[in-house]
């Protein structure tokens, strides 16, 4: 990269591109932040902020899953700190249901899979799962425990991400689309435009952090759109988060969230009355009485091959950056997401293996 402190563009300002932005700003970068959008995105508010529990092997994809997760807690502190905002993380703990024998079997494997990587986990028979959740349905025979989960609330832990690189110097611009950008030299051209028309103007570096629409700026990326839809909810409440039958809840203040559905729709957002009939009779399965439904919410979320992000620099060097494809993991991974590619451009390499997540997949 530059000499001098870089001037460096990042465009979208989601969980990851205000995490570029942050970190970026703490090293003196010169940061343009561009998003067409002042609202949080649909994405982030119908997320659960939900970071799951650290596993896998000593491969370089599970080591980044491992120190993401544990990046939360430092940075929720240092973010109160910087800029007032709580963004909601608590170590809640996890709890995954069985409701018959072979849910049990599968729990129990569970165990000894996540013990043996280090995870904590522990079974709880039926008088202990209602001791630690009493508003559960009696049905349920056991749970596993997972105590090193906890949660964040996303729109929030946007805001603060945002609120903290903007006292740090970055400019926030909204309204503003990103045409095109085009190499030159050893920099980018990126052709803007906004309000005041249309100009290119020339940085450092860029990163792409747009979800299922990165394939608009880098042609050579290619994630697509899986709907989820979540539900808010009332009636009952939660000390864990809860996890039965590929959804979970968790408690949002007065509220209780639901989710989500994966659905394979395109970029449609609707939320539909089918979601909210599956969302609410899983409710009923696992809760001692029903909830009632708030409001449904839909996000996009961007699924690419091979199941890993792209997190790259494009055709294997600066100065333009990928950083995206997390699917149901972007408020987990998406603050070491964006540490790692902003050191990767203040020092020209990323400090860690980031192979998994190249381009070319």
């Amino acid at each position: 990269m530059a000499s001098q402190a870089p001037r460096v563009i990042v465009i979208g300002a989601g969980i990851i591109g205000c995490s570029t932005a942050y970190y970026l700003a703490h090293e003196g970068a010169t940061v343009t932040l561009v998003d067409r959008d002042a609202d949080p995105s649909p994405t982030s508010r119908a997320a659960l902020g939900v970071l799951a529990h650290a596993y896998g092997g000593n491969d370089a994809l599970s080591c980044f899953y491992r120190d993401a997760h544990a990046l939360h807690e430092s940075l929720a502190a240092r973010l109160r700190s910087e800029t007032g905002i709580d963004v909601g993380w608590q170590a809640l703990g996890s709890l995954d249901l069985a409701f018959d024998d072979d849910d049990a079997c599968r729990l129990r494997q569970l165990i000894t899979f996540n013990r043996d990587r280090g995870a904590e986990a522990h079974w709880l028979d039926p008088t202990l799962l209602r001791a630690c959740e009493p508003e559960l349905s009696p049905a349920a025979i056991g749970a596993v425990l997972f105590p090193q989960d906890a949660r964040v609330d996303p729109v929030r832990l946007a805001a603060a991400l945002g609120a903290a690189a903007s006292a740090l110097g970055t400019k926030r611009r909204i309204s503003s689309v990103v045409t095109s950008l085009t190499r030159a030299g050893a920099g980018v051209d990126c052709t803007v435009t906004d309000s005041t028309g249309e100009r290119v103007e020339r940085y450092d570096a860029a990163v792409i952090t747009t979800g299922p629409w990165v394939g608009e700026l880098a042609p050579g990326v290619r994630l697509r759109p899986v709907r989820g839809q979540s539900g808010r909810f009332i009636g009952v409440r939660t000390r864990h988060v809860v996890r039965w039958g590929r959804r979970q809840a968790v408690n949002d203040g007065m509220q209780m969230l639901i989710g989500a559905t994966v659905e394979e729709v395109g970029f449609d957002l609707s939320t539909t009355a089918a979601a909210a009939s599956e969302l609410m009779a899983w409710g009923e399965r696992v809760f001692i009485r029903p909830p009632s439904l708030v409001e449904m919410r839909a996000g996009l979320r961007p699924k690419p091959r091979c199941g890993r992000p792209v997190i790259a620099a494009v055709e294997g060097s600066g100065p333009l950056f990928v950083a995206t494809g997390h699917y149901k993991s972007g408020v987990l991974m998406g603050p070491l997401t964006g540490k790692v590619v902003a050191r990767w451009i203040i020092d020209g390499s990323p400090g860690r293996d980031m192979s998994p997540f190249t381009v070319e997949r």
